[in-house]
């Protein structure tokens, strides 16, 4: 007994069973952790290191040289990217993917180790190595305004962040922006030149002077008394009464060298929102916590804590991720309902409420049991997983529509319910079993993506193999033990006969006998010329090019000769195929008209070539009119960045004066709900992770009303934007938005290598100037730092020795009174300050003023630094770049995508222009880096993966069917079905995308022979029984009709709401059109519908054609081979 007869004799262990599936799945999709992306794990090891007032040159000779040598003899790094700039190394080591990023974090941590060595004994701290966690990336902002002041303001911050993070499923919330309390000792250089004294006098005082120490216990009789000596200061003005020396008897106080300040660290940042200085709050979710759960928790928090807030301070919640998260649970729940609607109104027209009702149930079954596997397996609820259920939503149904179709047919047969759920569901087990296997194999392949981009997606395949996999039990187990109690037999009819053919069904049926009825040359030699000979030809090359691909495709070093060569053999094939198409088209022409004879007497060979001179005349179409390639689908911006990058050296006062100048040309920005202004910095953004130059990077963030509220389009209002503007002087403005999924950098990255940095900023410039004016191409800048103004201390060293002074002497003396010593801290409470050790602001003005410190000799004599080295005034280099230990500058550009321009054609106009009219010196080059990359890596796996799922699906077909007669035309129909595709495209002026459209086409070919399983499965059941060949394919597309078109229809239709952006709000009563998440897998959903529109058209009409052709093919081939077989016996018989 199967599995079936099983179930459907034990329906109330099936009964039960459903219900145990509904509590576990929908338990496991209520407590399902969601997040909007997927947590994928970023190849990227960064290793940063501070050493404050070193110049760029110096920190890449001195730390990043010495760092980069050591860590470049891991095994497993990609590239090895760094920047030296003031103070500051950053290195970015980028491993490739099939590295683990523990593994590489240990490794890179050891050869730092090792590097320590080789650094400056007196660089600020060790190297810090890290990974990106993409779990650390906040979950909302938290941003407190108001005209109270940014101490206050910033009190009332680190009031709130300990109780929110008290709330459950908060991790960690850090404070941004608002100013640190500091307590200044500034020190009078002339008054301490004065005293003889140096700024290390001061320091050491402060430092030995506010400390407080444990001193052990003493037994005093009964009682242990501890002994402490608290000598810290409890008010900053203390401090003026240390001690810093004792000269002949009398002491020199700090105040009569110095004054202390209470007052705060220097301002290198600054923050508004909404042109109101603000400080912001960035809240942290624990791993595997939900989403959802945790704003919420934090917004009702921030209720019970507002209260207590002091009048005019507000609160606003900015980058708010349960919003996007909502939404997409929305629609998911929204698509599943509208899909149970949608597939029960068409089997309703077919089948009958009722049995409507047993195909629709297996959604919701295959939804639960899906759901459960995801949490087993320890997914989240993440975007692409809600993605994937959508897409699986037309799929699911169709085995039931295929098992409950054929049981419905045999009701009809008059046999009872048992019977017929137990005889159907046997005659399309295998068929329903291969469609599934082949649908799971056409994803498989995904599962093995390489890189970020795969690691994202690779939730799509999975949770599409689950899906499916549920799908098949349903069909299986559930759908025939329901049919077999419930399903009601249709009323016999008057004339006794069980089927009844409509007025389509017959036309088909005709339309099947007319195309494969004899041609009466049938068997002729000339039948087979005028018919086969060039369609032979045509075949045979076109799949012998397609073999050199393949080969291609697996020897990546000769791809480039193998991909020449299957252009020659495809040229010669299309050749044969115009000339057979010549000859027809003059037959047919002549027949009407005068009476010929047509050249094509076949009916099965007019119908295959029309097909291939349509799949030919769709290729040439889309490559005059289609609109090109691109990465991901461009995506309405939901915000709008404004970045100011002013020149090296600029202080903050020039940055902020710039962005208020831009928020207030776009405060009327049109569907603006928050201006969020950065000066000094980029801020705080959930999808970018750029490391810019501290300082002099400013942002203008534009935060827009959600997508449905918007009065016009968002693409529109940033191009407003832009207009607006422009015309600012003084600094490099860039009007851009957010990247939408895994981070590939710009659409347009040059980078150009060589040795001389100088050099390589000249030839920046020149590059500039000659691709500015290529259409489409915006946003252009490089990271070429001129340099920023510096004095250089050129130290005699004979002569410092002579007076007994050393170079690091002067560099710390220097060093103190610029930047300052952190000499102590200053407590209060639980709150700790630096006390910090400087000259007087006004002694910081001058560069005279440093000539005059006095660094102490050996017998701490006080000696000029003017009296051993000479200041100099120039330019330094701003920041140096490198990429694998060679100096790079880097240009990017983003792309305003048009019809026919998209980011393939503007690099392509860019390249020619670099290779013909730049002029590059030797030892100079140029490579294409960013979005480039990726977008080749993920276009050369995208295409093996095709290739492989078609060798997988044949090999199941073949294992399945025993033969290459059914494969080869259920596999005609994949390659036909990109007629479709290219249609679709066309017809929607959407761009090919890499990663959709190439997901969408490795679908459809999993979906596509579905229905072709089904009807050559049944051709071939039917010949078993005795039927002849053209009468078993006749009434096998007869019978498979209304299945075949049901799938079809169903998957269609479950993936048209959110192709189209309709979104049926059926719990909040509202219907949306163009929603935003269309524009993003709107491209594969175009793939997939359109493929499949012309896929089910080929399942009824060309796999018959090419089935009964091919079946034709293989007996000619039996009857030769036999008759040759026949003929070398002859003459043993005769002998």
């Amino acid at each position: 007994m199967n599995l079936t007869d099983l179930a459907i004799h034990h329906r109330l262990t099936v009964y039960v069973l459903m219900a145990l599936i509904v509590v576990a799945g929908v338990s496991a999709y209520t407590s399902l952790p969601v997040e909007s992306f997927p947590e994928v794990e970023i190849p990227l090891i960064l290793v940063s290191t501070s050493y404050q007032g070193v110049s760029p040159a110096d920190m890449e000779t001195l730390v990043t040289r010495q760092l980069e040598t050591e860590i470049r003899g891991v095994s497993g790094i990609k590239e090895i990217r760094s920047t030296s700039s003031e103070g500051f190394s950053m290195i970015e080591v980028e491993f490739n993917p099939e590295v683990e990023i523990d593994t590489a974090l240990q490794r890179v941590r050891d050869k730092v180790d090792i590097a320590k060595s080789d650094l400056p004994p007196d660089i600020d701290d060790d190297p810090r190595v890290e990974d990106i966690d993409l779990s650390q990336i906040p979950v909302i902002i938290i941003s407190l305004s108001g005209d109270i002041g940014l101490v206050q303001l910033k009190e009332i911050a680190e009031d709130l962040k300990d109780e929110l993070e008290a709330l459950t499923g908060v991790n960690r919330v850090e404070v941004i922006g608002g100013r640190e309390r500091e307590v200044h000792v500034f020190v009078d250089p002339r008054r301490l030149s004065s005293y003889e004294l140096g700024l290390t006098d001061v320091v050491m005082a402060v430092g030995r002077e506010n400390l407080t120490v444990p001193g052990g216990e003493i037994d005093v009789g009964r009682l242990k008394y501890l002994v402490r000596i608290p000598a810290e200061v409890e008010r900053p003005r203390e401090i003026e009464d240390f001690v810093v020396k004792v000269k002949d008897g009398v002491p020199i106080y700090i105040k009569d060298v110095a004054h202390v300040a209470y007052g705060f660290e220097d301002e290198t940042t600054r923050s508004r929102l909404n042109l109101n200085p603000a400080v912001s709050l960035t809240v942290e979710k624990r791993t595997g916590a939900n989403i959802i759960e945790v704003v919420d928790t934090v917004k009702e928090g921030l209720k019970d804590l507002q209260d207590r807030l002091p009048e005019g301070v507000h609160v606003t919640l900015v980058a708010d991720q349960s919003i996007d998260i909502r939404a997409m649970v929305s629609e998911l729940e929204n698509n599943i309902l509208a899909g149970l609607l949608l597939v029960i109104l068409v089997l309703m027209a077919f089948l009958g409420f009722r049995n409507s009702l047993f195909v629709a149930s297996a959604l919701p079954l295959s939804m639960l049991i899906a759901f459960f596997c995801v949490q087993a397996v320890g997914y989240t609820l993440n975007m692409v997983v809600l993605f994937s259920m959508i897409l699986v939503v037309g799929m699911l149904v169709d085995n039931a529509v295929v098992v409950v179709e054929n049981i419905y047919r045999h009701r009809e047969e008059g046999e009872d319910g048992e019977t017929a759920a137990s005889r159907a569901t046997s005659e399309v087990v295998a068929p329903v079993v291969v469609s599934t296997i082949t649908t799971c194999v056409a994803f498989a392949p995904l599962l093995f993506w390489p890189g970020i981009i795969g690691d994202f997606f690779a939730y799509l395949p999975a949770t599409v193999i689950m899906g499916l996999s549920a799908s098949l039990l349903v069909a299986l187990v559930f759908n025939p033990a329901l049919c077999a109690a419930l399903m009601k037999a249709p009323p016999p009819r008057p004339d006794g006969a069980a089927h009844h053919e409509g007025r389509f069904l017959r036309s088909y049926r005709r339309l099947l006998e007319r195309l494969l009825a004899p041609a009466p040359d049938h068997g002729t030699r000339g039948w087979f010329v005028r018919n086969w000979l060039f369609l032979g030809l045509f075949g045979g090359l076109f799949t012998l090019g397609l073999l050199m691909a393949l080969v291609g495709f697996a020897l990546e070093e000769h791809t480039a000769t193998l991909l020449g060569i299957t252009g020659l053999l495809m040229m010669v094939a299309a050749l044969a195929f115009v000339l057979q198409g010549g000859l027809w088209l003059v037959g047919g022409l002549g027949h009407q008209l005068l009476g010929w004879r047509p050249s094509l007497t076949d009916r099965r060979a007019g119908t295959l070539w029309t097909m291939g001179a349509i799949l030919a005349g769709t290729v040439v179409l889309y490559g005059f009119v289609g609109q090109g390639a691109e990465f991901f689908p461009e995506m309405d911006p939901r915000e709008i960045w404004i970045d100011v990058e002013v020149p090296s050296g600029s202080n903050l006062e020039t940055s902020d004066t710039i962005i208020t100048e831009l928020e207030g040309r776009t405060r009327d920005t049109s569907d603006l709900e928050h201006g969020i202004a950065s000066v000094g910095s980029l801020g705080v953004s959930l999808t970018d992770f750029s490391i810019g130059s501290v300082g002099t990077q400013s942002r203008l963030t534009l935060d827009l009303l959600d997508h449905k509220d918007r009065a016009q389009n968002s693409r529109l209002t940033m191009e407003q934007v832009r207009a607006r503007a422009a015309g600012i002087s003084g600094a490099e403005i860039k009007v851009d938005k957010p990247a939408e999924g895994p981070q590939t950098g710009k659409p347009v990255t040059i980078r150009a290598i060589g040795d001389d940095f100088t050099r390589l900023g000249r030839l920046s410039r020149d590059i500039q100037d000659r691709i500015r004016h290529v259409p489409g191409l915006v946003n252009l800048d490089d990271d070429f730092d001129e340099g920023k103004p510096e004095v250089r201390l050129v130290v005699d060293r004979t002569q410092a020795m002579v007076l007994g002074v050393s170079t690091s002497a002067i560099a710390t003396t220097v060093q103190t009174a610029i930047r300052g010593v952190e000499a102590s801290e200053y407590r209060v409470g639980e709150d700790e300050y630096d006390i910090r050790v400087r000259l007087r602001p006004e002694s910081r003005v001058s560069i005279d003023e440093l000539g005059n410190l006095t660094v102490p000799d050996e017998d701490g004599i006080p000696i000029p630094i003017r009296s051993v080295a000479r200041l100099e005034t120039g330019v330094g280099p701003g920041a140096i770049r490198r990429v694998d230990l060679r100096r790079v500058v880097t240009i990017e550009g983003d792309v305003l995508r048009a019809p026919g321009r998209t980011d393939d054609t503007v690099r392509a106009a860019v390249a020619e222009i670099l290779e013909t009219d730049v002029e590059w010196p030797p030892g100079y080059r140029w490579e294409f880096a960013g979005s480039n990359q990726e977008e080749d890596e993920s276009q050369r796996f995208l295409q093996r993966a095709f290739v492989i799922a078609v060798l997988l699906i044949t090999l199941v077909l073949v294992t399945q069917f025993n033969s290459l007669i059914l494969p080869g035309t259920v596999m005609l129909s994949v390659v036909l079905s990109l007629i479709g595709v290219l249609w679709g495209l066309i017809l929607t002026r959407t761009p090919f995308g890499i990663v959709m459209t190439g997901i969408g086409v490795i679908s459809l070919a999993g979906v596509v022979v579905n229905n072709a399983i089904v009807l050559c499965d049944f051709i071939v059941r039917l010949r078993r029984e005795g039927r002849e060949k053209t009468q078993a394919v006749v009434d096998a597309g007869a019978i498979r009709l209304r299945p075949v078109l049901l799938t079809a229809v169903t998957t269609i239709l479950g993936l048209i709401p959110l192709t189209l952006g309709i979104n049926i709000g059926f719990f909040e009563g509202t219907i949306e059109f163009g929603a935003e998440s269309s524009q993003w897998w709107g491209p594969m959903g175009v793939a997939v519908i359109a493929g499949l529109t012309m896929a089910t058209v080929l399942t009824l009409v060309i796999v018959p054609v090419t089935y009964h052709t091919l079946d034709e093919v293989s007996e000619a081939l039996h009857r030769l081979t036999t008759a040759w077989r026949n003929r070398r016996e002859e003459p043993v018989a005769g002998a």
